[in-house]
């Protein structure tokens, strides 16, 4: 341990207390992976329980000349959090869970970075509203700082857009340890209801990795909770028809939610679903419907139609709609039929009843059978879905047989985003041994097999070819990232000016470059 590091500690346990400051070798080694790799090994793990003592820890480790690296649930797969330097404290946000105000009257809600999407909307529910972009599927663990700072879609990103565009502030901390805010309460005496009074500099620090400066507390727009709630599942013989189907839908903005699968990935997303968690599930689904007897209609539907219906299709998407009333679901749901229609037929709604019945049920960091998995993803214009779609499988058909050959499986997952963007996410399956972070994050059932896996480092290593060739592949389809971490081309073919500017900002906040670095290419 250097002097360095041994005098910063020293000084942060009489800040923070001892029990907040871990340092050994497993805790450590386990803040050093997320779900693909592993950084250089994490010195320390620090656990602030104010607001206080986050602005303490920062100050005294950049002043230190030790690197700190912000982490919320721990769910990336780009690097986001994993350290660059020989040195460095991991800042574990979890316990900064708090929810410091809940505004109906001008509906926005603050909360600390360390509170989970589905914590805060428990605590929104009795209220009858909630965020208006509402969280990752992996809300039970991602937390708002996560989402905020990697940028997000899913619930209700078909309508509203993704995670920044429902941020009305943050609380900021720079490299010094000042508190700064963004949005109408930046001045003195004023409440975070409003994002933008002049140059927007809440959006400068959406999607910075936590690069730019660390993330205390966020606001978020709320809306209403709709009184009733629908899903409408479509089957597709071909992905261009799904493609069109799914654009079709985006720009009617009548979906709330709106995604899609291969067949492949249906298969592996259903399955993995035991028998007695579809029994849970049909419960909260029953218990989600509108009155006791809409809620058994309902089950007994999903029961009929199991999962036969993924057999027989190669592609499927499925929306979520809502209204205030049964004439605007009605008008709605219809709107999205004459949207879909002839391109597909319509197939059991089993996943999006489930999906919002449970919408924040643990989410796997492994595959089917106990597989590890690398996704990756790019958002892409409509327009250039299906040429990027195309080449994408020329690609796979080139690597097929050493795919083959190390049992590597590449389904893929789709989003609308607002009326003009197309999420697209292949994830690669393979057989392999579990790393610690995977042991600590996994259920006893998909461990199991996965102790039986050989060490299949030849597989890992054709996943990281593929990684880039992909990623290269989306960029040159004109595609864009969310959760750059360390692993997308962010600063790649921009202007020396815009590659300036963020550099500048960057300084500003953080001088010695100890803020996440390596984060956005920074």
């Amino acid at each position: 341990m250097s002097a360095n590091l041994e005098s910063c500690l020293e000084s942060l346990r009489k800040l923070i207390g001892e029990d907040n400051i871990l340092t050994d070798s497993k805790t450590c080694s386990y803040y050093s992976q997320d779900v693909f790799k592993k950084g250089s090994l994490i010195s320390a793990v620090v656990k602030p329980r104010s607001i206080e003592d986050l602005c303490d820890l920062i100050k005294t480790s950049i002043k230190s000349g030790i690197a700190v690296y912000p982490r919320g649930g721990g769910y990336s797969y780009t690097d986001s959090y994993l350290s660059t330097t020989p040195t460095g404290i991991c800042i574990d946000l979890t316990h900064l869970n708090q929810i410091t105000e809940i505004n109906i009257e001008d509906m926005y809600v603050t909360a600390e970075a360390g509170c989970t999407w589905e914590q805060l909307d428990k605590a929104l529910k009795p209220h009858d509203v909630r965020a208006q972009f509402w969280g990752p599927l992996s809300g039970h663990n991602a937390t708002l700082g996560g989402g905020v700072s990697q940028g997000s879609a899913s619930l209700g990103s078909a309508k509203e857009g993704m995670s920044a565009e429902s941020v009305l502030g943050m609380d900021i901390i720079t490299a010094n340890g000042e508190l700064f805010s963004t949005g109408s309460s930046a001045q003195k005496g004023k409440t975070p209801f409003f994002r933008n009074y002049g140059p927007d500099l809440t959006g400068l620090f959406c999607g910075d990795c936590g690069s730019l400066g660390i993330k205390a507390r966020i606001t978020l727009r709320l809306q209403k909770r709709a009184r009733h709630v629908e899903g409408l599942s479509f089957s597709f013989e071909s992905f261009d028809k799904m493609l069109k189907a799914m654009a079709n839908i985006a720009t009617s903005n009548r979906a709330t939610e709106c995604f899609g699968f291969t067949a492949r990935a249906m298969e592996s997303l259903m399955a993995s679903q035991g028998f007695w968690n579809d029994l849970k599930i049909m419960f909260a689904v029953g218990q989600a419907a509108d009155g006791y007897v809409g809620g058994i209609a309902q089950m007994i539907r999903m029961a009929i139609s199991g999962r036969r219906f993924t057999r027989t299709a190669k592609f499927f998407a499925h929306c979520v709609v809502e209204a205030n009333n049964p004439k605007e679901l009605r008008g709605n749901l219809q709107t999205i039929r004459q949207a879909v229609g002839d391109l597909g037929n319509y197939c059991p709604n089993t996943m999006p009843t489930v999906m919002r019945a449970a919408p924040f049920s643990p989410y796997p960091v492994v595959g089917q059978n106990g597989t590890r998995m690398l996704p990756f993803h790019t958002i892409l214009p409509f327009s250039a879905v299906l040429d990027f779609h195309n080449d994408l499988e020329k690609l796979y058909n080139r690597h097929s047989k050493e795919m083959t050959d190390l049992e590597m499986t590449m389904p893929a997952m789709f989003n609308t985003i607002s009326t003009n963007g197309f999420l697209y996410e292949p994830v690669l399956y393979w057989p392999d041994k579990p790393e610690l972070f995977h042991e600590l994050n996994t259920t006893e059932e998909l461990l199991e097999p996965m102790r039986k896996s050989k060490d299949n480092k030849e597989a890992r290593s054709l996943a990281t070819k593929l990684f880039r060739e992909i990623v290269s592949l989306m960029h040159n389809h004109g595609g864009v990232h969310l959760q750059i971490g360390k692993a997308y081309p962010y600063l790649q073919d921009r202007s020396e000016h815009g590659v300036e500017l963020i550099r500048s900002v960057k300084t500003k906040m953080d001088p010695e470059n100890l803020i996440n670095p390596g984060a956005l290419g920074l």
